[in-house]
């Protein structure tokens, strides 16, 4: 979901992840890694940094365990309408 053209009156706010993100998240790393690390360290490099650490099984079970956690940033016009950015 994109931001608003204006973020002028804009909240933030911080809010743990919840299993049912992993899928959005999995997908978000892939387009920002294959966008930005494709002609640094190739393409075979980031399949495996993207299975090593953004694989949604592994997000999901990353969240049961004690002392590890995903937040995600989320913003909204009116504090009842969040969105999150991750």
């Amino acid at each position: 979901m994109p931001l608003p053209d204006s973020t002028e009156n804009a909240r933030v706010r911080i809010a743990p992840v919840e299993p049912g993100d992993a899928e959005r998240i999995a997908a978000l790393a892939r387009e920002i890694w294959l966008a930005h690390y494709t002609g640094i360290i190739g393409i075979e490099q980031i399949e495996y940094m993207l299975r090593q650490r953004y694989e949604p099984a592994l997000i999901r079970a990353e969240l049961q365990r004690d002392g590890l956690w995903w937040t995600s940033c989320c913003w909204a016009m009116k504090s009842s309408d969040f969105h999150p950015v991750f």
